[in-house]
């Protein structure tokens, strides 16, 4: 499969740096480990949860480290 530019693009954050995805039940991130900024996506109802996350970024590691997200 070739790279035709977007995808490569796609992975990258405003700073520059890689993003990776990760995903789990009913719920899809892409983070920069660079300068820690991150986009959450879910299908849980209500804006409660994403608000959670975004006020408490510190639980993402905790969330990849104990598995409830995995790299995709």
């Amino acid at each position: 499969m070739t790279d035709d530019g977007n995808t490569h693009e796609e992975n990258l954050c405003a700073c520059g740096g890689k993003k990776y995805k990760y995903v789990g039940f009913k719920m899809e991130l892409d983070l920069c480990y660079k300068c820690g900024k991150f986009d959450c996506k879910t299908a849980i109802k209500g804006d409660d949860f994403i608000e959670f996350i975004e006020h408490n970024a510190e639980l993402i590691p905790h969330l990849i480290e104990s598995g409830y997200l995995i790299k995709a």
